[in-house]
Parts: C-alpha cells; sequence; structure tokens
C-alpha cells in the first residue's frame, strides 16, 4: 500500500515556518552587531579624551580625608561567620542571574525547557519471510507533523547549597507529536489514517562546563492506525495492514555540547521495551510476536537568544518483529521491521 501525498497547503505551511526562523535568526544576528560596534565606538571615545591633571583644590581635599596613623594602627576585629555563610558565599557566582541578552558558554540548570518543532515524517513497514506473500508492505513517502516538548526542573533554586547540587538535575518531562496524514491508498480506494507520538519520562542531567549529559527513564507510546474504506458492493474495503501500538517502557541517554556561544550540537539514543504492540500482535495477525524498538536523534542548534535557540533535527525510530508462526496460522511470515523517520525545525526556549 502507498500512501498518498500531503496536500500542498501543509507543504507551504512547513516552508513558511522555516522562512521565519531564518529571518528571525538574521534579523537578532544584525542587531546583536549594531549593539557591539556601538559599545565598540563608546570604548574608543572613552580612550581618546584627554586626561586632566589633579588641581590644587583636589589635593588638598584629598590630604584632608587621609586617615591619621593612630587610626591605622588599630587593629581590625574579625566578625564572627553565621552558619552556612561560607556555602552561599561560595555559591554565589553561579545563583548570579545572567544579563539579558548574555549567551554563556557552558551550560548552566534551567527550570523550565520547552521547545517546538514542525518537520516531515515518513513511514516503511517491510515483511520478511513472507512465503504465499498474503500482506503487502506499507510505506508514507512524507506527512507534515508537530511535535512539542516541556520539562520542569523543580529544585534548581532551592535554598539549600548542598542538597541543591545534587538535586538539581533532576527533572520531569512530557513529549507530544502529532502526524497529519490526509489518507493512504490502494487501488483507488482511500483509507484515513492516524498518527501520533507521546512521551513522559523523569531524567537526570550533569553539566559539565560546555558539555551535558543526561539519563531518563519513562513510558512511551506510539500509536499508527488505518481505517476501512467506505463499502463498495464488490470490492476489499480492508487496508490488509495491521494497526499498530507500540507502549512499553523507555531506557534513553542524552548529551549535548557548545562548540561556541552560538553553536551546539546534541543527540540521544533509547531503547524501548514494549510490553504492547497493538492488533499486529493480537490473534488476527501474530499472536506470538515478539518485538522490540529503538530510537536515535541528532539536532544542531544555533543560540539567537541567551534563552532561545533554533534548532534543526533529524530522528529515527525503528521496530523489529519475530512473529515465530506455525503451520497453519493465517499468516506464514517470519518477522518484520517498522521504520518512523522524522526531520524537523524548531525552537527551545530555556528559563
Amino acid at each position: 500500500m502507498r500512501a498518498a501525498r500531503w496536500s500542498r497547503g501543509a507543504a507551504v505551511f512547513v516552508i513558511l515556518g522555516v522562512v521565519a526562523a531564518s529571518l528571525f535568526s538574521a534579523a537578532i544576528g544584525e542587531a546583536q552587531s549594531r549593539r557591539g560596534r556601538s559599545s565598540k565606538a563608546r570604548s574608543e571615545t572613552r580612550a581618546s579624551a584627554p586626561i586632566e591633571a589633579p588641581s590644587k583644590e583636589d589635593d588638598e581635599s584629598e590630604r584632608a580625608v587621609e586617615p591619621s596613623p593612630d587610626a591605622e594602627s588599630e587593629p581590625e576585629t574579625e566578625q564572627p561567620t553565621a552558619p552556612g555563610q561560607d556555602d552561599r558565599e561560595a555559591s554565589a557566582d553561579t545563583d548570579r542571574p545572567e544579563e539579558p541578552g548574555s549567551v554563556p558558554l557552558a551550560f548552566r540548570p534551567r527550570l523550565i525547557e520547552a521547545s517546538f518543532e514542525i518537520g516531515i515524517m515518513r513511514r516503511q513497514l517491510r515483511y520478511r519471510d513472507d512465503l504465499f506473500d498474503h500482506l503487502p508492505d506499507y510505506a508514507l513517502g512524507a506527512a507534515p507533523s508537530i511535535a512539542g516538548e516541556i520539562a520542569i526542573y523543580p529544585f534548581t533554586f532551592l535554598s539549600n547549597a548542598r542538597i541543591r547540587r545534587w538535586l538539581e538535575g533532576l527533572g520531569f518531562g512530557v513529549d507530544y507529536e502529532r502526524d497529519f496524514i490526509r489518507a493512504s491508498s490502494r487501488e483507488g480506494l482511500d483509507f484515513r489514517t492516524y498518527g501520533a507520538r507521546f512521551e513522559v519520562e523523569a531524567r537526570y542531567a550533569l553539566y559539565l562546563g560546555r558539555f551535558r549529559a543526561a539519563a531518563g527513564l519513562g513510558y512511551a507510546r506510539r500509536s499508527f492506525a488505518i481505517d476501512a474504506a467506505r463499502a463498495v458492493p464488490g470490492v476489499d474495503n480492508l487496508p490488509r495492514i495491521p494497526n499498530i501500538r507500540y507502549q512499553g517502557l523507555r531506557l534513553v541517554g542524552a548529551g549535548a555540547f557548545r562548540i561556541s556561544r552560538l553553536l551546539s550540537i546534541g543527540g540521544h539514543a533509547a531503547y524501548l521495551f514494549l510490553f504492547d504492540v497493538g492488533p499486529i500482535g493480537g490473534p488476527l495477525y501474530f499472536p506470538k510476536d515478539h518485538a522490540g524498538a529503538f530510537d536515535v536523534g541528532v539536532y544542531l542548534g544555533v543560540r539567537v537568544h541567551g534563552l532561545l535557540e533554533l534548532r534543526v533535527g533529524a530522528e529515527l525510530q525503528r521496530a523489529h518483529h519475530r512473529f515465530d508462526p506455525d503451520p497453519g496460522d493465517r499468516y506464514i511470515v517470519g518477522g518484520a521491521s517498522d521504520r518512523f523517520s522524522r526531520f524537523y525545525v524548531g525552537a527551545n526556549l530555556a528559563y
């Protein structure tokens, strides 16, 4: 079965999003360049200003405020230190808020991170060892998709510095993706198609200067369904593509590296321990299905502000099936591979 191509309106929407992101990044860069030139001009003006010699009145006023020798010889008394004051002073530099518009080189703990992405997704389902060629493969050429993610690190601003040092990297995240597929088609019939992905996880991040490493554990679910076409006498209106519902425990590791104050790269790798695959593993298709899945992703980020980063990236998820059929089963198929890929542009906001 071949999926119908996505509409022109969706293509224009994706192209406009890419153009808008590029224009916004260029405008921000030009504004920062102008601000840098103006500050350089002011510093040159101060350097070229003449240095005036101190007047006689200034010398007399300085002599008037000079302390007497007796006052200098008096010993200074040391003020007592309150408990915990040393810890607060040691962490004063890290707790000091950044100046507006500043772009730090090192990663720092954040309270909230949110991202929004628009892109194009594809799917390809292929069977192997299909002895009687009863089930057709499936290919979705391209379809627009949107995705959003939000992560909260609630222990970032604890008052106790020692506890905060251990818990500032602990957070919770939610990720959702929606695919806009017009329809799948076969032999002139259109089948309504739906695709989505949802993830929720607990994660822990380590901040090591320019490098940030994170690990997470949570629940992941991806669904892809193709409904039957409108009934027509004498025509098979079933899609003959089993629906899937991959859900299970997801173990993920991620990292990011800041190349410069403006550029960064990052990625992740995860494995899904599936405990449910949906109707494809039911009695109608392959009741003895054994499946697992993994996903990887990479991105390149461009920092346009101290809090905002534009990104372009790609993701791949692949599920592998082993059906273990027995003689007499409805379908004699050895296994299958199910691959989802996505290319996107987006923005990430960290506060």
